[in-house]
């Protein structure tokens, strides 16, 4: 049986990551073994083809309206493309002051659902 690939996730793409966070200022509250086991169900969810990687078909660590920091509970896998659009709303509504939280989850859900099809 053919092993399955999920691109790089080795110890050195983890320290990769975490110390891209830093560099931005972004705390990153995952441990190696909390990443890849994240990582591996992530994209075992997406199909057998589905990668980890930074081109346009791969998959991306995401947070939820690009804030607060790289922790189990704010991270969720998208495609480049999606999660752009998901920053574009975070920066729309944080322009304005939106502060209804529920109605901001629903429109970033909504904009990467309509983008997956």
């Amino acid at each position: 049986m053919k092993t399955r690939n999920y691109g790089d996730l080795s110890k050195d793409a983890f320290d990769s990551q975490r110390s891209n966070a830093k560099s931005r200022g972004i705390e990153f509250r995952l441990t190696y073994e909390e990443w890849r086991s994240w990582w591996q169900s992530e994209l075992d969810a997406r199909g057998p083809r589905a990668k980890r990687g930074r081109s346009r078909l791969n998959f991306g660590m995401c947070r939820f309206l690009d804030r607060g920091p790289y922790a189990l509970e704010n991270i969720y896998c998208e495609r480049p493309k999606q999660n752009r659009a998901a920053y574009c709303v975070a920066v729309y509504l944080n322009d304005r002051r939106v502060t209804n939280l529920m109605s901001i989850d629903r429109l970033v859900s909504g904009c990467a659902h309509k983008e997956s099809q």
